[in-house]
């Protein structure tokens, strides 16, 4: 059976055989071919050993970090500091058991504010920051502008646009109410508008909204 297919494959293959002796270009051509491929699989090889020493290097680094920080200090006070730390921004935001609900509860404070005042206000939108993960029909179109990112845990970032009616004495008596409220309040932007009629102050400002703090004896404590 050998012989019988090595008998009808040698004629086929005589012509290929008689140019591979006559021509030497075909040959050279064929080796340089051959060494090509050889070069580009030495290549390959080469690339994936550099790869796989930089994970090694990459994760023998990333060991010696971690057992550097499972040295260093204690833990539990570490935790007992960021909670605390968590606390304090919780105490500085608007409190809700929904964002929905901080929001309306900065829209009625500043709006009762600046009724008290005496001042006119032209417009109030309260708006939570938009957050990359969160749909477009979950929050309104407001940039997010690196805001969401400085965000502590379980809180969300609004942003309120006020428009009064220009009244020196009542605007400066309007920041320093902000400045004095226990819930943080940043003034972003102060505009004033001269020119409208009557003239008029826009004021653009951060807050933060989330669930309330707990009382010092109800926080958790961190774990020895």
């Amino acid at each position: 059976m050998a012989d019988t297919w090595i008998t009808r494959t040698l004629p086929a293959l005589s012509p290929w055989v008689a140019q591979w002796q006559a021509s030497a270009r075909l040959r050279w051509g064929v080796r340089l071919v051959l060494g090509i491929l050889c070069v580009h699989g030495l290549l390959t090889v080469l690339d994936d050993v550099d790869q796989k020493r930089s994970a090694l290097k990459a994760a023998r680094q990333e060991g010696s970090r971690l057992a550097v920080m499972g040295q260093e200090g204690d833990w539990a006070a570490r935790a007992q500091q960021a909670q605390e730390q968590l606390l304090a921004y919780r105490s500085m935001a608007w409190s809700g058991s929904d964002p929905a609900l901080g929001e309306a509860a900065l829209q009625d404070w500043l709006r009762k504010v600046t009724t008290g005042l005496g001042l006119t206000v032209r417009d109030l939108q309260v708006a939570r920051v938009a957050t990359p993960s969160a749909g477009a029909a979950a929050t309104p179109a407001v940039p997010a502008d690196g805001l969401v990112a400085r965000v502590p845990p379980q809180t969300t970032a609004m942003r309120a646009k006020l428009i009064v009616d220009l009244k020196r004495s009542a605007v400066m008596a309007l920041l320093a109410e902000l400045q004095r409220n226990e819930q943080s309040l940043l003034v972003e932007r102060l505009v004033w508008r001269g020119s409208a009629v009557p003239p008029q102050v826009e004021l653009q400002l951060r807050a933060l909204a989330g669930p309330s703090a707990p009382t010092a004896a109800s926080a958790p404590k961190g774990q020895p």
